[in-house]
């Protein structure tokens, strides 16, 4: 068979003179709907805790410890994962790794030279985002105009919302520039550049990050947002999709981010998400507690599971 249909799935608005439980319990009785759910809120996962033979690497923090006053190597995550061992056989070159996130700083100098460049809007062919690249066109016909480097879908509106995937965002904002940092810190831990002699190394040194903004300047995202972000990166060459937050307040169930994990795994992509760092089950929470996801918990210098 072919790839679930998501044109089923749609974002209604109920205005202010009807409670969301009122709204839901209607849409549940009716046998036309298969499922309804709130338009929930996610929340960024951030590390509570400090910061933490090949030809190796020149970046100084890379060989580096105690820059926090901490009592152990400056990425001693990195080393824990034994990621040196595993850079002879693969760096993730080839291999593009979407950050749907707070969007991405896409000029920092530990980042820029593995931010990925869409090459149906690249007018000249030359991997970079030039001035004639902004052309108000959508030269690749993938329903978003001039998405260079990514998408910004936190403050980008699609004006009819009848169909939730139905096309191009009526007023859209191509420019997932991370005005947050939490996106660009994802980025750098996952695919910083090496031996630039600067700043860390990522895990994948590699791979490119496809910037998908999916978070407003304040506050938490909504799925409406962030799942078409997701659908964005299968549709757009991602292999890898980065989800570093999680339901708030807590959902079991999720069909929206099932169907859409569904959907983007049938096309061969990998989506990885949090388990949110700290002690929490994620049996609690909707796709992390799916077998169509891999979650990764947290652990600090010493081991232990994050609290």
């Amino acid at each position: 068979g072919g790839l679930p249909d998501l044109s089923h799935i749609y974002l209604v608005e109920t205005g202010r003179d009807i409670a969301p439980e009122t709204a839901l319990a209607l849409y549940a009785e009716d046998p036309h709907v298969a499922w309804v759910q709130v338009n929930h809120t996610q929340a960024l996962d951030q590390v509570r805790t400090a910061p933490g033979k090949e030809d190796l690497p020149n970046d100084p923090f890379f060989h580096s410890s105690g820059s926090w006053n901490q009592a152990f190597d400056d990425l001693w995550g990195l080393h824990r994962v034994r990621g040196p061992e595993a850079w002879p056989l693969a760096t993730g070159e080839g291999v593009v790794v979407a950050v749907v996130d707070t969007g991405l700083d896409y000029d920092h100098p530990d980042i820029a030279d593995n931010v990925w460049i869409n090459p149906g809007e690249d007018l000249d062919g030359n991997g970079r985002v030039d001035p004639g690249d902004w052309n108000g066109i959508d030269d690749d016909a993938n329903g978003f105009i001039d998405d260079l480097r990514g998408f910004d879908f936190a403050n980008s509106i699609d004006g009819d919302q009848d169909g939730f995937y139905d096309g191009p965002l009526d007023h859209g904002d191509p420019d997932p520039f991370d005005d947050r940092g939490h996106g660009t810190h994802v980025a750098g831990t996952i695919a910083a550049v090496a031996n630039n002699g600067q700043g860390i190394v990522g895990v994948a040194p590699g791979a490119r990050i496809m910037a998908l903004k999916g978070f407003p300047a304040e506050g938490d995202g909504l799925d409406s947002d962030l799942w078409r972000a997701v659908l964005y990166a299968a549709r757009n060459g991602a292999r890898v999709v980065n989800a570093s937050w999680s339901c708030s307040p807590l959902c079991p169930r999720n069909p929206l981010a099932e169907e859409v994990v569904r959907t983007v795994q049938a096309m061969g992509v990998v989506v990885v998400t949090s388990a949110g760092n700290r002690g929490l089950d994620v049996v609690t929470n909707s796709p992390e507690n799916t077998r169509g996801v891999i979650t990764v918990a947290s652990s600090g210098e010493n081991d232990r599971p994050s609290e």
